[in-house]
């Protein structure tokens, strides 16, 4: 199949973005993080951070086989950067190069010919950066392996790891598969709600999360802050982002927030959001007030019990190398961040010098932590 069936649309202002839900979602499928809700809510509240470039490989009937979900930012530092949607503090998890099975080669090529054609978002390209994608993305690897006349460098490194959980049939198999002194910690929380002392309720609607919404953010905040934290709501545009992005993927029955009570107030809750047979915990937070319940251990207890239910077939922490995940049987699977860097002067001495005082400051972090230890 020659790409000449295929053609490059580039989507540079908000009003086609808006326009693309039903197409992008459709291509996109259960890749949570890059379906339309999460990307173009995201693209709403940080949109200051640069210009739209992203690109749709389509058939000649207009249909799209391919997604680029792409914006660029210029700064004095790294220079002009094509780097993916949702990025940021807000960790999106699996963002990559969207493609029909099959057609990645193809895909791979008709982005090639954008990024290295004379358009004006793309001139004088510093780096193209994707991240938070897995070891194993055959549109990713085609670029890469493409790549070699107009970028010079490939830079692959890990960013961290996700954490994920194989969910048997019933909650009394997964419990017996926990280690046996945290098998103990598990069946003094679950006490706690089949007893009654704790309540678990689940909000899948729009308007069930919008209702609880607030309990969630104060037990989240308040956790944070407790620890020495700001909270990641203490950004009005990450909270907006947020809330909205949540309430959108609740219309297709994708987001859920589940909500503990202890003595008719929140003690614990959960954001999961479902992408196909798994569920994705987003976000949690607990009472840090009654932290001698063990509100942790109890929050963590409802959400995969209620996995269980629904049913999942996976339950997935995401992003964080946080020890705690381990005792939940989760494994670490790898994600990545790729950069290509233009085969030009100006851009390696740039992403060289940039390159160079990240390490500087990686160093100087560790150096302080060992005297701190010391």
């Amino acid at each position: 199949m020659q790409n000449l069936t295929f053609i490059n649309r580039i989507i540079t202002t908000t009003e086609e973005f808006a326009a693309s839900r039903e197409s992008w979602n459709e291509l996109v499928g259960d890749r949570l993080f890059q379906r339309w809700e999460w990307m173009y809510s995201w693209w709403e509240q940080f949109s200051d951070a640069g210009e739209l470039a992203i690109i749709v490989v389509q058939d000649l009937s207009g249909a799209w086989v391919g997604l680029a979900p792409w914006y660029k930012s210029k700064s004095t530092g790294r220079g002009r950067v094509i780097s993916s949607l949702g990025n940021g503090m807000t960790c999106s998890d699996y963002v990559s190069i969207v493609s029909i099975e099959g057609m990645e080669e193809i895909v791979a090529e008709k982005l090639l010919e954008v990024v290295s054609s004379d358009h004006s978002l793309f001139a004088n390209l510093d780096l193209l950066e994707i991240e938070g994608h897995l070891a194993d993305e055959p549109v990713v690897d085609a670029l890469r392996a493409r790549a070699g006349d107009s970028f010079g460098d490939h830079i692959q490194e890990v960013i961290g790891g996700a954490w994920k959980t194989k969910l048997p049939a019933t909650w009394d198999d997964f419990q017996a598969s926990l280690r046996k002194s945290f098998r103990r910690k598990t069946k003094k929380a679950m006490r706690r709600i089949t007893s009654g002392e704790c309540e678990s309720r689940l909000a899948k609607s729009a308007k069930e999360i919008d209702q609880v919404w607030p309990d969630f953010v104060d037990l989240h905040q308040r956790r944070r802050q407790s620890l020495g934290q700001p909270g990641c709501f203490a950004n009005p545009n990450f909270s907006m982002f947020l809330k909205t992005a949540t309430l959108r993927l609740a219309e297709s029955g994708r987001a859920q927030i589940n909500i503990v009570d202890h003595q008719g107030r929140p003690l614990a809750c959960n954001l999961g959001y479902s992408a196909g047979d798994t569920i994705c915990l987003y976000q949690t937070g607990v009472d840090p007030e009654r932290l001698a319940l063990e509100p942790g251990h109890i929050n963590f207890c409802s959400a995969i019990h209620a996995a269980i239910q629904q049913p999942y077939t996976w339950f997935d922490f995401l992003r964080g190398d946080e020890p705690y995940k381990r005792f939940w049987n989760a494994e670490r699977t790898e994600l990545y961040r790729t950069r290509l860097v233009p085969n030009k002067l100006s851009s390696n001495l740039r992403y060289s010098l940039v390159n160079a005082g990240r390490h500087l400051r990686n160093w100087a972090s560790q150096a302080k932590g060992c005297q701190e230890q010391g």
